[in-house]
């Protein structure tokens, strides 16, 4: 993959899960929006079927033009997407980002003229339901930090956080993407760079539901839990990772800072979240979850958070019963699991690695 010498640089990934007439149209679009000096590499992830981008994608001739710009990557159509960008690397002075096959994006893809490794860079990202309904997306929310340029320390460590999961890396692990990226940046919003955050599965109750749902299975858990259930492996993911990160930096495993690197204002879409999972949390096992353990909170994940704050502060202390037996009911329940919870139990249940 080519590289530029120690400049400041970007690469754009690409996923493509489908070829449809509006695939070639959306990476025409995303040359052109990063037609400048910055633009290293678009890495076009190739997951359809038979690989059918790659044999069709240098016919068309604004594409052609531009194909030094563009590297390939064939990876199996069900490989778990984090998984497959876990095979790119940067180097020297670089950021990267994602552009996903459901969006559109305007503007140019560049970083400012005095730009820094401490920082990455968010564009103006619109959460689009309906052409009548747009509003602009929490600046905390899990998807945004896929659109970021973060910069190589948080590439790096993110991407070994993902092989450590193996194959059993979930999807939603835009969780762990912002931890690693608030953990090492300050955060910055590029002007002239919006993004068109494709929303139609999240439009209404109905859809929103079968869509936890799906995800909750592409996760590996049993067909019984309620999608929600993914909310509480997306916490454990981020908690196991500020684990991974104060252990590696030798910083103090501090629940305060965690709270800070994952609170945002609450937004009503943030409490009706609140209100579900605490209903799903309640549902979840066979064990009594009792309702003392949750306090005010200010985003989804603290509220997943308090249960395991009990356990967590418990374990700082030697005695880390109540979040063992949270995760042994989960293993019990999961058995297509046991890698990730394995990972749990490792990072979350010992002191040192």
């Amino acid at each position: 993959m080519r590289q530029l010498n120690k400049k400041s640089y970007i690469n754009v990934i690409f996923p493509v899960t489908r070829l449809d007439d509006s695939t070639i149209h959306k990476l025409v679009n995303i040359l052109s929006c990063s037609d400048n000096e910055t633009l290293n590499q678009i890495i076009v992830i190739d997951k359809t079927a038979d690989h059918k981008l790659t044999d069709l994608i240098f016919s068309f001739p604004e594409i052609r033009l531009k194909s030094y710009k563009l590297t390939i990557l064939q990876r199996p159509q069900f490989e778990p997407i984090y998984k497959s960008q876990s095979r790119i690397s940067l180097q020297y002075n670089g950021w990267i980002s994602q552009i996903h096959d459901d969006d559109e994006i305007t503007g140019k893809i560049n970083l400012p003229t005095l730009s820094s490794q401490s920082y990455s860079y968010t564009p103006n990202v619109i959460a689009f339901y309906s052409k009548k309904k747009q509003r602009p997306l929490n600046m905390l929310a899990p998807a945004r930090f896929n659109f970021s340029l973060v910069p190589k320390k948080v590439w790096d460590d993110f991407v070994e956080l993902v092989k450590l999961y193996e194959d059993n890396v979930p999807n939603s692990f835009d969780a762990t993407l912002r931890l690693v990226t608030r953990f090492h940046t300050h955060t910055e919003l590029l002007s002239d760079y919006t993004y068109l955050y494709n929303m139609k599965h999240w439009s209404n109750k109905y859809n929103a539901n079968k869509a936890l749902g799906l995800l909750a299975q592409e996760n590996f858990w049993d067909h019984n839990f309620n999608g929600y259930a993914e909310g509480i492996g997306q916490t454990l993911d981020s908690l196991l990772a500020f684990k991974y990160l104060s252990l590696k930096y030798d910083r103090e495993f501090n629940l305060n800072m965690y709270k800070h690197l994952v609170t945002s204002k609450m937004n009503y879409f943030h409490y009706r979240l609140h209100k579900l999972f605490h209903s799903a949390l309640f549902k979840f096992s066979n064990f009594a979850l009792h309702s003392k353990f949750f306090i005010n909170i200010d985003a989804p994940d603290i509220l997943l958070l308090t249960y395991w704050r009990s356990g967590l502060e418990l374990e700082i202390r030697g005695d880390s019963s109540r979040l063992d037996e949270l995760l042994d009911s989960i293993r019990k329940s999961n058995p297509r699991m046991q890698h990730r919870i394995s990972l749990w139990r490792h990072y979350l249940l010992t002191r040192k690695t």
